[in-house]
């Protein structure tokens, strides 16, 4: 197994092999349901973008061997609507895709909802890299290919966690406005 490289918030990060495929691997597509705009991230949803179908096919294998229901989309243009529609607890997101920068998504992602956790995925090994993501918001960044998902299972479980906390804050914050207003 390679060595890990520590990134900026000290988590490893490894290469991923994206020729290895599962067999029954099968890539979600959005549900038609649709969420109300006052509806919150669902406690174990990603919505993992990458431009390779079959990198997108493996990461919704492993993420959903962990419990997580994965939506995986190849183009990034499509990722605002899928936000909206999947209240994802979780974006993964590849760096370097043909039809948009995964930085510049995640700058797009951060000034929408910066409540948002979101973790890199990443074929450029640089520094630069890792500091820009993680500068722009980022919870933390992996590289391809993988050799231990444990990495990405423990981003995925941090930021799933993170936005939970997120959540109930911004409950608690409404139900004390909706109480200030009553009592006027």
């Amino acid at each position: 197994m390679d060595s890990p490289v520590y990134g900026p918030v000290d988590q490893p990060v490894y290469r991923i092999d994206t020729r290895r495929e599962p067999p029954t691997a099968q890539t979600m597509r959005l549900s038609p349901a649709h969420l109300g705009a006052t509806a919150v991230a669902q406690d174990r949803s990603v919505l993992h973008v990458d431009d390779d179908p079959a990198f997108c096919r493996l990461v919704d294998y492993q993420l959903s061997r962990r419990g997580y229901r994965v939506t995986s989309l190849t183009a990034p243009t499509d990722l605002p609507a899928a936000v909206e529609e999947v209240r994802p607890t979780v974006v993964v997101l590849d760096v370097c895709m043909d039809r948009a920068s995964g930085l510049q998504v995640l700058d797009q992602l951060q000034r929408r909802d910066r409540g948002l956790q979101v973790v890199m995925l990443t074929g450029l090994i640089g520094e630069d890299t890792l500091v820009n993501a993680h500068a722009m918001g980022a919870l933390g960044c992996v590289f391809k290919p993988v050799d231990d998902w444990q990495t990405l299972y423990d981003l995925v479980d941090t930021a799933a966690s993170r936005t939970r906390a997120w959540q109930h804050t911004l409950r608690r914050a409404r139900a004390a406005r909706q109480g200030q207003t009553q009592a006027t």
